[in-house]
């Protein structure tokens, strides 16, 4: 069926993000985590921009990192399989919401098993795992578990546009601050129209933000999620034009043997665990989903939609979106982004979710990567790719095996399912020395 012949997209294609809804580049809804007042103007916003996330943390002790996640274990079993979608509905390209992927690899049942396994290996971590909160130690001394690493990033292709940037950005800093072993590697995909400037904002900006957070060293984890709160409003007060744009987030932050993970958005970051031989995935992060249950309730109490795109006859396509109540905008497939304020104004919000576990000597490598990476291969079958690659510690074969593997699956499925699309894929493989 040619999607562009649908009532539907030729009302898109007509309507700008502006004509269809102006709104302040704000967002309407901040986090729910800093208990601040409910939405307010610009001006008041501005006024009340002093408080910051330090003052706020006194407000809510304990409670800074958890939305809608009183109890760790019962949150972190609503992961979900990552399903098919396009991340946000383009004006300019109505045909990329089409039929994409309907057989996708993580639909199949082989799919579904992998899926089961991680929802184990990540219920046993919780055993050891606990969320971010104000008693997290950095830890002693300065030994570095930081092996060598490497990244990998691949420019995607988008029929009829020709002059389509890599909107993917990569933060590799192994020495954030010269007296400590504190190291951070990180994964920003942006999308829109300005996708690329909001994840370049946040690549030049975290490094510099964490350390200057007043407890950084004292307290690494609140410092990470601190500071991606904060980018994030200066994102909405204008760094960028981020109506219709913005960019996930998953960061990474490892001291000694302490690690902590931030993550907003659907990009992922995961453990190469070796126990007794045998590799297995150890997830550090869920995808920011609509269609979760934590997540729509949020949505839906913001005055936001949550639905599939539908073809002419009302069935539905693709994954969940994120939608105005009365407007069919902006159709963004996650529930949480940095930017994207037209999203933010009914419940996407920027707030991460911070991970903290120990390290333990079977961890051997760490490896972030935006969804160009996961969308068609699964936490367990990045762990096997890289593997081979542990012994001699070559980061750089593991990242170009990583890209070329999810480079060729994007092909297959451009074939098989004549989807033309294919997504900006970024790596970054850490191996690990844990004693």
């Amino acid at each position: 069926m040619n999607k562009s012949k649908s009532p539907y997209a030729a009302r898109v294609r007509k309507q700008s993000p502006r004509q269809v809804l102006k709104l302040p580049r704000y967002p309407a809804l901040l986090s729910e985590t800093l208990a601040l007042a409910p939405p307010r103007t610009r001006a008041s916003h501005r006024a009340t921009h002093s408080l910051g996330t330090r003052e706020a943390v006194k407000v809510l002790p304990g409670k800074l990192f958890i939305d809608r996640f009183e109890t760790e274990r019962t949150a972190v079993k609503q992961i979900e399989p990552k399903s098919m979608r396009m991340r946000q509905a383009s004006p300019k390209t109505p045909n990329q919401a089409g039929n994409r992927g309907f057989t996708r690899a993580r639909d199949t049942p082989k799919a579904k098993i992998h899926h089961r396994k991680a929802l184990s290996l990540l219920e046993d971590l919780t055993n050891t795992v606990q969320f971010d909160n104000p008693r997290d130690q950095s830890g002693a001394g300065n030994a570095s578990v930081v092996g060598k690493w490497n990244f990998a990033t691949r420019q995607g292709y988008i029929p009829g546009n020709p002059g389509k940037v890599n909107q993917d950005a990569y933060i590799c800093v192994e020495k954030l601050l010269t007296d400590t072993a504190m190291s951070l590697f990180a994964v920003c995909d942006g999308h829109g129209l300005y996708g690329h400037e909001v994840s370049g904002y946040l690549k030049n900006r975290l490094p510099k933000a964490i350390i200057q957070e007043p407890c950084c060293k004292q307290h690494p984890g609140r410092s990470l999620a601190q500071s991606i709160m904060r980018l994030n409003q200066e994102v909405m007060m204008g760094a960028v034009d981020c109506n219709m744009s913005g960019s996930t987030c998953i960061a990474v932050l490892l001291q000694n043997d302490q690690l902590w993970c931030a993550n907003v958005g659907d990009s992922r970051a995961v453990l190469g665990r070796k126990t007794g031989g045998e590799w297995s995935a150890v997830p550090l992060s869920r995808d920011h989903k609509p269609d979760l249950r934590d997540e729509s309730e949020r949505i839906l109490k913001a005055g936001g939609r949550v639905a599939a795109y539908q073809d002419e006859e009302g069935n539905p396509l693709g994954p969940a979106r994120v939608w105005l109540r009365h407007v069919d905008t902006p159709g963004l497939a996650m529930s949480r982004s940095i930017g994207d304020a037209v999203a933010a104004s009914v419940g996407v919000i920027g707030t991460p979710e911070v991970l903290h576990t120990t390290l333990k000597s079977e961890d051997k490598f760490l490896v972030v990567g935006s969804d160009g990476v996961f969308e068609f291969i699964s936490n367990e079958e990045v762990v096997a790719i890289i593997a081979p690659f542990w012994g001699h510690r070559d980061a750089e074969s593991a990242c170009k095996a990583v890209e070329a593997a999810a480079y060729a699956k994007w092909a297959e499925v451009k074939v098989t399912q004549d989807e033309d699309v294919v997504d900006d894929i970024t790596c970054v493989v850490v191996f690990l020395e844990v004693l």
